[in-house]
């Protein structure tokens, strides 16, 4: 293995770890299929389910879901063939302030917050990451996010902030996503149970790698 490859696969791997925004704490042991980078096995360390390492030039993902400090030879890791590595890593955001105009408690598109997966070369498991911070100027309602592929939501994904006049709240929604092909579409919505809602900030993000070198 080249360090050319191993630094692309370790490049890959760091820039799949996702924090928690609120206690800086790592999903990896939380949240099924999050990546953690370790750096190179030590056996003196205890691993957990999506731990990542080096192992004598090779690079290897734990699998297992007990916690344990096995050689990455064992069953409980999987390794990751070299020079077949392939990822998807994209993002956007925004800072520019818009309003929600459709009628109450009806979804619409969130305004730029839609990514497109790439091609593989085979079927893909991704993280996908979203924030944004919601506003009101009057009164109280919920305030509402879901995330959708291919314009289907998917369940369990909606995030609903009770707002309060003049009081900013953030939405997170982190979660993976299964069997995903090339040209699948996300995207994020949003709608207010009354009022004007305005969304100040927002961020989509979508990670993926081939699913075999996941499971």
């Amino acid at each position: 293995m080249t360090e050319e490859v191993n630094e692309q696969i370790i490049n890959i791997l760091t820039r799949l770890n996702v924090e928690d925004p609120s206690s800086g704490a790592n999903y990896n042991q939380h949240v099924r299929g999050l990546f953690n980078w370790r750096g190179i096995y030590n056996d003196s360390l205890t691993y957990y389910y999506n731990d990542v390492v080096e192992y004598l030039g090779l690079i290897y993902i734990r699998i297992s879901q007990t916690a344990g400090n096995q050689v990455p030879t064992d069953s409980s890791w999987n390794s990751i063939p070299l020079g077949q590595v392939d990822h998807d890593l994209q993002s956007v955001s925004s800072n520019t302030q818009t309003q929600s105009v459709s009628a109450n408690n009806t979804y619409v598109d969130l305004d730029s917050m839609i990514l497109t997966s790439k091609d593989l070369g085979s079927t893909g498991t991704y993280q996908i990451c979203f924030s944004a911070i919601g506003y009101i100027t009057s009164g109280n309602q919920t305030l509402s996010f879901r995330l959708l592929k291919n314009n289907a939501a998917i369940p369990n994904q909606e995030n609903n902030l009770v707002q309060y006049q003049n009081e900013r709240s953030t939405c997170n929604i982190v979660c993976i996503v299964d069997n995903v092909v090339s040209g699948d579409v996300f995207k994020i919505q949003w709608k207010r149970s009354n009022d004007t809602a305005f969304c100040l900030y927002r961020s989509l993000m979508i990670n993926g790698i081939i699913s075999e070198y996941v499971k």
